[in-house]
């Protein structure tokens, strides 16, 4: 009797659910890859898509895209022009990378970005990138070889990430770094030019390349560091990734003389960050770093002698401390407080503290040494 009085009451509850009241499917939805967003010459925002299609031909089903472009006073419009002119609803939950051309990005980027914040079915994990020139031609592409372009500059980004070339950011990370007083973030930053990669099948063709970062301040985009910069600023901000890897002159020679230069994979670091506020109110900040490295290429060889390991040791550690101070000075001329100085000043010496004033007057000019020191840990299976 117990068991029927159960079965009833189960079949009773199942007939009491009303199941899923927010069923979207994917048959009904046109799904974007990558967006672009740009400035028009008559100030509105003009939004390039790529919409995921699939194309049915005698080979089977091939994968393709479809370049969407609307104008508008606001994101929001744009996406609602685009939606007057394509078939199904307009889907950016599965969207990998949002571009900014680099005007737009040396505007307030907040107002572009709230859509993506609010709107509660966008992709929060994907990409958030700059493109030199117009995030509008970086669509247009299409595709990369055989690569469709929204896969391609998502796997690019991931793959510079896991170099150590660019920070590991997206439009979820960003959005609260944009409202933090005391610190400030970088994104990839791209570039869209005429390739050279015979093998790939695109020799002379355009491609997406990575060249460094973008610097922001605030919500404004205020500079650019290269890649060998980039790396550099990770290092030293302590977000080494799977690979670092560093391509260096260490002996004298013309620029193609390959036994003039050595080749170092960063094994481990050791990061320290003093920040001290003197009597006389000059703010000094130390960083000092230690790299332990493997020499990964050398034509020279005799790695196993140690003078020649001391040599190198002590003209890599000068080369990168001389390096790592010009990649400061740049980053204190765009106002990029990439270290977070700002937010332990605001921690521990409160009274000097300053607002906007601390970004304009006082960062610029505060006195931040770097420190490198690296020794040669391992050499390959040579002598």
């Amino acid at each position: 009797m117990k068991r029927i009085m159960l079965l009833i009451f189960s079949l009773l509850m199942l007939l009491s659910q009303t199941g899923c009241w927010d069923l979207a499917l994917l048959k009904d939805a046109r799904l974007l890859v990558i967006v672009g967003l740009d400035r028009t010459p008559e100030g509105k925002l003009l939004t390039t898509t790529a919409i995921r299609e699939v194309r049915i031909t005698e080979g089977g089903a091939e994968p393709t895209n479809v370049i969407l472009k609307t104008t508008g006073r606001t994101p929001r419009e744009t996406r609602d022009n685009g939606d007057r002119r394509i078939n199904n609803r307009f889907d950016p939950s599965k969207n990998r990378t949002l571009v900014l051309g680099e005007q737009l990005a040396r505007e307030d980027i907040y107002p572009v970005l709230d859509i993506f914040f609010r709107d509660p079915k966008s992709a929060l994990n994907a990409h958030f990138a700059v493109v030199k020139g117009r995030a509008e031609g970086l669509v247009d592409l299409k595709k990369v070889g055989d690569t469709l372009i929204g896969e391609y500059v998502d796997e690019v980004i991931s793959s510079a990430e896991k170099t150590t070339l660019v920070p590991q950011v997206n439009i979820k990370s960003v959005s609260p770094m944009m409202f933090d007083p005391g610190q400030d973030f970088a994104v990839p930053y791209l570039t869209t030019e005429v390739g050279d990669l015979q093998a790939a099948g695109i020799d002379n063709e355009k491609d997406v390349s990575v060249e460094g970062i973008a610097m922001f301040h605030g919500r404004h985009m205020t500079g650019t560091l290269n890649r060998l910069e980039s790396r550099l600023f990770l290092l030293m901000a302590n977000k080494k990734n799977q690979i670092a890897r560093l391509i260096m002159q260490v002996d004298p020679g013309e620029t193609g003389d390959v036994d003039s230069y050595i080749t170092i994979d960063i094994r481990h670091i050791k990061r320290a960050l003093d920040v001290q506020v003197r009597p006389d109110g000059t703010i000094r900040a130390d960083l000092n770093l230690e790299l332990d490295v493997a020499a990964i290429e050398y034509p020279k060889d005799e790695l196993m002698e140690q003078p020649v390991v001391e040599r190198l040791n002590k003209k890599i550690s000068q080369s990168l401390t001389h390096q790592a101070t010009q990649v400061i000075k740049k980053m204190q001329r765009s106002r990029f407080d990439g270290f977070g100085i700002g937010r332990r000043i605001m921690a521990h010496y409160p009274e000097e503290w300053q607002g906007a004033k601390w970004w304009t007057k006082t960062y610029p000019k505060i006195t931040l040494r770097p420190q490198i020191k690296v020794q040669i840990i391992g050499h390959g299976i040579l002598g």
